[in-house]
């Protein structure tokens, strides 16, 4: 009976050490847990709340009648869609002011700060565009062959390298490019017989490609 007693109140004791040794180990645990599950929370609030305030100035930029001016969402919202989206207006704005070397930079922009794979592609093909119209065939080829060729875009892609070949004088090129344009682009496709045009302009025939 003693020992039985020795050997409770010797577990009495070790269950005292334990809880003396490991109780503020856990409350501090606790502690941390509780700070990280209020801190996730904290900034998924913040986040919503920069998240709203890019949007709110993103329309108020875009319903006013000037031009757009997105240096403010640049600086203070890159991280949300928000600044490529102004980015893109900008330039769509400085291109219709026919300033092409502003509309290529704001074009750069959008590039650079789009986190969706949809605008970064139209940015590419835009800025691409306005590079071999301003006499920049080679850098245009450089964004186009960034591009690759996404599902859906295949043949706008090879027309515009086609293009952007034709603009260097590189006329054997700019026929491959306009072939496989033609063979990628739906009959029915209104841009199918741009295609051709631009085909017969450099004297080749395009009823021999099919789509």
């Amino acid at each position: 009976m003693d020992h039985e007693l020795l050997d409770e109140h010797e577990r009495e004791d070790m269950v005292r050490k334990w809880i003396k040794e490991n109780v503020p180990v856990l409350i501090v645990g606790a502690s941390l847990g509780l700070a990280g599950v209020f801190g996730w929370r904290y900034y998924q609030e913040h986040l919503a709340t920069h998240r709203q305030q890019a949007a709110a100035e993103y329309a108020h930029l875009a319903e006013k009648d000037s031009k757009m001016d997105p240096a403010h969402l640049e600086t203070e919202y890159a991280d949300t869609p928000y600044a490529a989206l102004a980015a893109m207006a900008a330039a769509k704005s400085d291109l219709s002011d026919k300033s092409l070397d502003e509309a290529v930079v704001g074009y750069r922009k959008t590039v650079k700060l789009a986190t969706n794979p949809g605008l970064k592609l139209l940015a590419k093909v835009r800025l691409s565009k306005l590079l071999t119209a301003s006499g920049k065939p080679g850098e245009a080829l450089k964004v186009l062959h960034e591009v690759g060729e996404p599902t859906g875009f295949v043949g706008l892609i090879n027309e515009m390298k086609g293009d952007a070949y034709q603009a260097q004088g590189d006329r054997d090129q700019a026929i491959e490019a306009y072939r496989q344009a033609l063979a990628t682009l739906d009959p029915a496709s209104g841009n199918r017989r741009n295609v051709e045009m631009k085909l017969e302009d450099l004297g080749v025939p395009s009823n021999g490609v099919s789509g």
